[in-house]
């Protein structure tokens, strides 16, 4: 009998988060394709988790699918970054150190499809394979990390920047960035900056690039871009653009920024079609809910209620 393929993957929380990241396992799992060629090990990166929401993550190997889930305990005195979950991703390759690959997702995501073509992703020669930020283009980024970071012009060469990456899901190259020393580089990086807007994917854009992958934008791709003004969009590359507009039509898995939560109307009722879009990804991260340990209590019946409810029929 053939051996299965173990996918890794690493997910932060906290309490708060619990009920998103188990969203997010679920969404994982009852999208795999070939069970009986692929294995999932997730492992949730944490800090003072309780007890009981750690018991209710674990029921999804029983009730879900079968799997491993492991927490993993972060030490969150290293650095000032460190008090941020979303933070907890840049220790990765001395937390696991056994590991030479692993995919990281935020826990605010819904996935469509099974991980397995992303998992076989070459990222041979990189630190991480992720998608391109479309917000942001040679002279968005100056006045980002000179402006409203204060970085030291010492510490990047800005002409080699075209383009930053989103950080939201990431496969990445735990042997590469264990064999560079990369971990210790972003964690100098987040002492010596302390107030970066974007935290984690700012430390990463500064130390990672160039040797990032770009991957298709429907592995990331954030609910915010149906209800953005166009000139918020600011690729100019117009390969990046089509590739972009196709994975609108064909996302992997919905990231949901900001106030575009599913535990938040989206505002701009207004706009049918945007709003359509964006609550159909909404409703199907519900219905993944529904499959968890928090289906009672976290729903959206309590979010969407009158008058808006009607609008969220799907």
């Amino acid at each position: 009998m053939k051996e299965k393929t173990t996918i890794h993957v690493a997910l932060a929380c906290d309490d708060n988060y619990a009920f998103y990241c188990a969203e997010t396992i679920v969404s994982i799992l009852v999208n795999t394709k070939n069970d009986n060629e692929i294995f999932y090990h997730f492992y949730i990166l944490q800090d003072k988790l309780l007890d009981m929401n750690k018991e209710r993550i674990l029921k999804l190997k029983h009730t879900i699918k079968d799997c491993n889930i492991e927490f993993i305990d972060v030490d969150t005195s290293e650095t000032e970054a460190l008090k941020y979950p979303t933070c907890y991703r840049l220790k990765l390759s001395s937390l696991l150190p056994h590991l030479d690959k692993i995919i990281y997702t935020d826990c605010d995501v819904t996935f469509l499809d099974s991980l397995e073509e992303i998992w076989n992703e070459d990222i041979e020669g990189y630190y991480s394979g992720n998608c391109v930020d479309w917000g942001y283009n040679k002279k968005r980024i100056e006045e980002h990390f000179f402006k409203e970071c204060n970085i030291d012009k010492n510490d990047m060469n800005i002409n080699s920047y075209n383009i930053l990456f989103n950080a939201g899901f990431m496969i990445m190259n735990l042997k590469k960035i264990r064999n560079d020393n990369i971990e210790q580089t972003m964690l100098n990086f987040s002492n010596k900056y302390p107030n970066l807007s974007l935290y984690d994917q700012d430390i990463m854009n500064l130390t990672m690039y160039p040797k990032i992958k770009a991957i298709s934008f429907k592995w990331s791709f954030l609910a915010s871009y149906y209800t953005i003004n166009s000139n918020k969009i600011k690729i100019n590359d117009k390969q990046l653009l089509k590739e972009l507009k196709y994975s609108a039509k064909n996302p992997k898995m919905m990231h949901f920024l900001a106030n575009k939560k599913p535990t938040t109307i989206y505002k701009s009722i207004f706009h049918p079609l945007s709003y359509r879009i964006v609550n159909k990804y909404k409703m199907k991260f519900w219905e993944y809910v529904a499959m968890t340990d928090w289906k009672d209590e976290k729903t959206y019946k309590i979010v969407y209620k009158f008058p808006f409810g009607f609008l969220n029929k799907k």
